[in-house]
């Protein structure tokens, strides 16, 4: 009985460990061009840089972020936050190790990267951790990969929301941003890292600060 016990015990920890807080993780559902649980900077009339995909890693979409023009040749990039209209970060109740997504890309400039980060934050939406990678050109695929970005803490905080956030930047201040320029993702998760490598061609960034964090939280 006791050892019956004790491996209901492990599967019901084991499934808790595998729960994806991520809403909407694999952008199945959309809602007037825009994926739910998630926000966008589209601003339709104007320019709609996130857009639906209908080739996903997984189910039948995925989500699209393009350099698109505004103006006379300006370019405006992509922004996607994993929050709803108020701000508010999707829920989470543990200190996951990394988030992982599969990404499609196709940078057309030399200076532009595909920034990729998670900030984790406590009950009152301080960061306590977090993680940064930028994937540059060398990265580029017209077939899915996996990515995983490692997550770090400041010790004593306690885990409430994430808010994931992906977008085409560049080393210019905008000026290397090219028109066309996109990535592509689907199934993002926050979960625990076990025997993961690094990716390659991708630049790592850790050690969020200030200790203890107030209000935000800096990635360097």
């Amino acid at each position: 009985m006791k050892k019956s016990l004790l491996l209901i015990g492990i599967f019901i920890s084991a499934m808790a460990i595998a729960q994806n807080p991520v809403l909407n993780p694999s952008f199945e559902n959309w809602t007037l061009g825009e994926p739910d649980e998630w926000t966008t900077n589209n601003a339709p009339g104007f320019s709609v840089p996130i857009q639906q995909n209908n080739t996903g890693h997984t189910g039948n979409f995925a989500v699209s972020g393009f350099v698109t023009q505004i103006g006379v040749n300006t370019p405006f990039p992509p922004i996607l936050n994993s929050t709803d209209l108020a701000g508010n970060p999707h829920p989470v109740a543990m200190s996951y190790t990394n988030m992982s997504f599969y990404y499609k890309l196709n940078l057309t400039g030399s200076g532009e990267f595909f920034n990729a980060g998670v900030v984790i934050s406590d009950v009152s939406q301080s960061g306590i951790g977090g993680g940064v990678q930028q994937f540059f050109s060398t990265a580029n695929t017209n077939t899915f990969a996996l990515a995983n970005v490692p997550i770090s803490y400041i010790p004593g905080g306690t885990p409430a929301g994430a808010i994931i956030t992906f977008t085409i930047s560049d080393t210019l201040s905008g000026a290397g941003l090219q028109i066309g320029s996109y990535f592509r993702l689907d199934d993002v998760s926050l979960n625990f890292a076990s025997g993961i490598q690094d990716n390659q061609n991708a630049n790592f960034i850790f050690n969020p600060y200030p200790n203890p964090a107030v209000n935000f939280i800096n990635l360097p």
